[in-house]
C-alpha cells in the first residue's frame, strides 16, 4: 500500500512539473514574439526618420519645388501636385528604402513660401506613412530662408 501512495505522488509530482514547464514555456514564447513585434516597429521607426531626414536636407538645397521633387525622384517615384496647401511632393519607398511609387513608405512634403524682408521663408512638413494602414510614422518640420540678390 505506501508503494503505490510513493507511485501517486511522484505521478502528481511530475504532472505538476511539467505543467510548470509547459507554462514557463508560454510566458517566454509572449516575451520573444512582443521583442520581435518591438523589434519591427523600431526598424519602421528608424527607416522613416532616415526617410524624413533625406528629405529634409534636400528640401534644404532646392529654391523650388520642382528640384526637390527631382531630387527625390527614383525611378519615377515622386510625384508634384497642387492642392489649398499649397505645392506638396510626394514620393513612395520600398521596405528597403528604394525608389518604389506603391511601396512600403509614403513621403509627402509641403511646400509653402513667405515673403519677408530680404527674401523668403520657404516651410514644409515632411510625412512618412505607412502604405498598408495609412498611419503617420514620423513627422518633422523644417524651414529654410532664401535671401534674395541685392539690385
Amino acid at each position: 500500500m505506501k508503494k503505490e501512495n510513493h507511485i501517486t505522488a511522484f505521478y502528481i509530482e511530475v504532472l505538476l512539473l511539467t505543467l510548470v514547464l509547459i507554462g514557463i514555456v508560454l510566458v517566454l514564447t509572449q516575451i520573444f514574439a512582443q521583442g520581435r513585434r518591438e523589434s519591427a516597429a523600431a526598424r519602421e521607426l528608424t527607416d522613416a526618420v532616415c526617410l524624413a531626414q533625406n528629405a529634409a536636407e534636400a528640401f534644404s538645397v532646392c529654391a523650388q519645388p520642382e528640384e526637390l521633387c527631382a531630387l527625390l525622384d527614383e525611378n519615377g517615384n515622386a510625384a508634384l501636385s497642387f492642392d489649398e496647401q499649397g505645392t506638396v511632393i510626394s514620393a513612395g519607398y520600398d521596405a528597403a528604402l528604394g525608389g518604389d511609387r506603391d511601396g512600403h513608405f509614403r513621403l509627402t512634403a509641403t511646400w509653402e513660401e513667405e515673403a519677408v524682408e530680404a527674401g523668403r521663408l520657404i516651410r514644409s512638413t515632411i510625412t512618412v506613412t505607412s502604405t498598408a494602414d495609412g498611419r503617420e510614422i514620423y513627422s518633422l518640420q523644417t524651414a529654410t530662408f532664401r535671401k534674395e540678390a541685392a539690385a
